[in-house]
């Protein structure tokens, strides 16, 4: 394959994934094994596509997480189970590493934090933090899944009281 085929084929396997944040990130992992592999005289086209999408998804799955992973299936495993676990609500913290690297969205969320009461806190932890969805929180907070939704759409107007107030 040459190295035009290599960067189209790992584009396509990139956009699967359906992230245009991490695009670039993906299609560079795929690519660079590729080139490693080529190097090392391996040149049929399957196993150049099936190690690069294995790459990718051990990127995308296991490498883009805080905490480190080992590869393979008890990377995932392990990664899974860590995300099936409950974590309450006062031990959360707001680190200052984002999608972005930036200082600025753990500011706005910690002034958002004081502008909230111990309720839309407590919603606003477990939906983004725990990664859970309406009816889990609601489980979690022995409420209805409408009255979450209340809650979020309460937090939403908010967070655009505060960008506004900061533009």
């Amino acid at each position: 394959m040459t190295d035009v085929e290599i960067q189209v084929m790992c584009k396509k396997l990139a956009w699967r994934y359906n992230h245009p944040q991490e695009y670039d990130d993906i299609m560079s992992v795929g690519v660079l094994i590729c080139l490693e592999l080529r190097q090392q005289g391996v040149t049929n086209p399957s196993t150049l596509y099936y190690r690069a999408k294995d790459e990718m998804y051990q990127y995308y799955n296991l490498r883009r997480s805080h905490v480190t992973y080992s590869k393979g299936m008890r990377g995932r495993k392990a990664r899974k189970d860590d995300n099936s676990e409950i974590v309450d609500s006062v031990d959360v913290e707001i680190t200052a590493v984002d999608t972005y690297g930036s200082f600025e969205l753990r500011d706005t969320i910690r002034v958002l934090m004081g502008l909230l009461t111990k309720r839309e806190g407590e919603v606003l932890t477990n939906l983004y933090s725990n990664d859970h969805d309406l009816t889990e929180t609601a489980k979690r907070l022995n409420t209805s899944r409408q009255r979450v939704e209340q809650i979020r759409n309460d937090i939403r107007d908010k967070l655009v009281t505060i960008s506004d107030i900061a533009l």
